[in-house]
Order: structure tokens, then sequence, then C-alpha cells
């Protein structure tokens, strides 16, 4: 459910937390404060049904072996 708060980012400037969810985030792009990207501290979101949440489909590239992304 996308509704639900499952994962928390932390400021490491100024300390302040927001809450949201993994898959917007995914979406939409991780917030921001102080001029940087705020890290994940915590993390309950099933990242596996997070990913198939999204419009892409995520397959390994056979040339050399990292992940590539096209849309769905």
């Amino acid at each position: 459910m996308l509704d639900e708060y499952d994962t928390t980012v932390q400021c490491k400037k100024c300390g302040k937390k927001q809450h949201l969810n993994f898959a917007n985030g995914l979406k939409n792009g991780w917030s921001k404060c102080c001029g940087y990207t705020m890290p994940i501290i915590r993390c309950t979101a099933n990242i596996e049904e997070a990913v198939k949440s999204l419009p892409i489909e995520v397959s390994v590239d056979s040339k050399c072996g990292g992940l590539e992304a096209t849309r769905k």
C-alpha cells in the first residue's frame, strides 16, 4: 500500500527527519534538505514489491553484468 510510511530519511547536516513511502521515493526521487539528498536511516519496505510497482522493467545487462532499466 503506497499510503503507508515505511522509510525514514534524515539530513546529515541539520538532522531533520522525514517519513515516506519507499516505492514513492523510487518513483519520485528522495527528499532533499540543506542542498543534499537525505539518506535512508530506516526502511521496513518490501523492496522487491516496491521495485515491481515501478513503471519499469529491470534486467541484468549481459554485456557488463550491470542492471538495465527500461520503461514498461
